[in-house]
Formats: C-alpha cells, structure tokens, sequence
C-alpha cells in the first residue's frame, strides 16, 4: 500500500472544484491532489444539478483519487468514502450524523455534506467532490 502525498490548491473562485480537478486528472495529476475553493460560480451536484453555496459558507472540495479496483467495484469507493466521512465526523467532532445512501450525511433534517464523485471512464480517476453546509 503506498501512501499518497496531498497538495492541496486554494481558488478564491473558481468555475467548479470537480471541472478543475477532472482536467488535471486526464493531464496526469497524481492521486491526492485537492481543489479547495471558497466559492465556485458552476457546481453541480448527484444527477448533474447545479449547486451553489454563498462565499466562505461552505467547505468546497475535490478529492483526486485513483483506485486499484475493477470498474465494477467502484460503487464500494463510493461507500467507504462515504463511510469515512461519517467516521471523522464522530471522532474529530462528536457529530453523530445519519448517512442517506449513498452519498450525504444528515444531522436531524439538515443536510450537512455530500459527495459527487465523478469518474474518468478512460482513466479510472476519481476526482471526488464534497460540499459541506
């Protein structure tokens, strides 16, 4: 198992997180790369919805992994991903929050994060996005 080396890149605006970051995956970016953005002017969300947070509302980042798994298994990235969330939260916050499968954490009815991963069929990249309220 190798350890990935995180370089995270500050945007003050930018046109979405996950754009950026899915072009620097098919450019050849390692795996750890992260858009970090304090606000984004085209997010989109599941189902390519558009999504939008006011300036410095939200925690506005993509993720770029790159996993060893069959295309077929990638359905369980998204669980663990989503998975590991949920575990930080109660560890680093005491945050107890339900997760809505697949992809959203929920604390009471509020939603407080979700996730949109994205992959580079071409290049079995994830870049992985995550919003938080």
């Amino acid at each position: 198992m190798s350890s990935i080396v995180w370089r995270i890149e500050h945007f003050e605006v930018v046109d979405s997180t996950n754009t950026w970051l899915a072009e620097r995956a098919l450019e050849g970016a390692p795996e750890g790369l992260v858009a970090l953005a304090d606000f984004q002017s085209a997010g989109r969300g599941r189902l390519d919805r558009r999504w939008e947070s006011p300036p410095r509302a939200s925690l506005l980042c993509s993720i770029l992994l790159r996993p060893d798994v069959a295309p077929d298994q990638l359905q369980l990235v998204v669980a663990c991903v989503a998975l590991a969330a949920r575990a930080a939260l109660v560890r680093l916050c005491g945050v107890r929050p339900a997760l809505k499968w697949p992809n959203d954490l929920i604390v009471g009815d509020a939603k407080i994060a979700g996730s949109s991963p994205r992959s580079c069929p071409l290049t079995n990249v994830w870049p992985w996005s995550w919003g938080s309220a």
